[in-house]
């Protein structure tokens, strides 16, 4: 019983891939009850005003919606308000605080250079070779500095699903060559309300290679 009730989850339908997703997997771990909303590209432009004139007042995805119509919009932000509302994911003082939320924004910047592939800033193989493993080396090196299995020791927060998720998305799958984010992954996919979710998703290309 999560005291929270009946939650929508509005994203684009890019199967397991995207921002929605790290929302799915807070709610999925803390057994919210949910339902999870998928639209098309094409039916956003008549969607969106739908949603704007309901309370999405951003126009933006992916969005929650409550029982009683009120809307959280922007992942992160909607992560951490759901966060304190179940008690739960969130770091027990400000200096954890600030990792946490420092590694959340890591998190972002790395989400972004898909954005940056798909302008033509960058090429497919220049993020591989170079774009991901600068991320990927300095998050590793952020969650060496405890013991894990998660960011901040033993006990999961929020930055957690964020970057688990931004590793399925690049088909970074317990790379041996990063022992600390392989650990927190492997804890991860052992949770008892993920575990089985995660095992019935299909296999997908990366995230960045959709852009080829």
């Amino acid at each position: 019983m999560t005291g929270i009730g009946y939650l929508k989850l509005y994203y684009f339908d890019l199967g397991t891939r995207g921002k929605g997703e790290n929302i799915k997997l807070l709610l999925q771990d803390a057994g919210v009850p949910h339902e999870y909303v998928r639209i098309k590209q094409a039916d956003w432009p008549t969607i969106k005003p739908q949603l704007q004139e309901k309370g999405n007042v951003a126009g933006c995805l992916p969005a929650v919606e409550t029982e009683t119509g009120k809307f959280y919009t922007g992942t992160i932000p909607t992560m951490r308000t759901l966060s304190r509302k179940l008690g739960k994911y969130m770091p027990s003082d400000d200096e954890q605080q600030h990792v946490a939320d420092l590694v959340a924004d890591l998190s972002l910047d790395w989400f972004n250079t898909f954005f940056d592939i798909f302008h033509g800033k960058i090429t497919l193989d220049e993020h591989h070779k170079t774009v991901m493993p600068k991320h990927i080396t300095r998050v590793e090196q952020i969650y060496g500095e405890n013991e894990g299995p998660y960011l901040l020791g033993s006990e999961i927060c929020y930055a957690d699903f964020l970057i688990f998720h931004i590793l399925w998305d690049e088909n970074l799958r317990h790379q041996a060559e990063y022992p600390n984010l392989r650990k927190m992954q492997q804890a991860i996919e052992s949770r008892p309300n993920l575990k089985d979710y995660l095992a019935s998703l299909p296999a997908e290309k990366s995230l960045s290679d959709l852009f080829k």
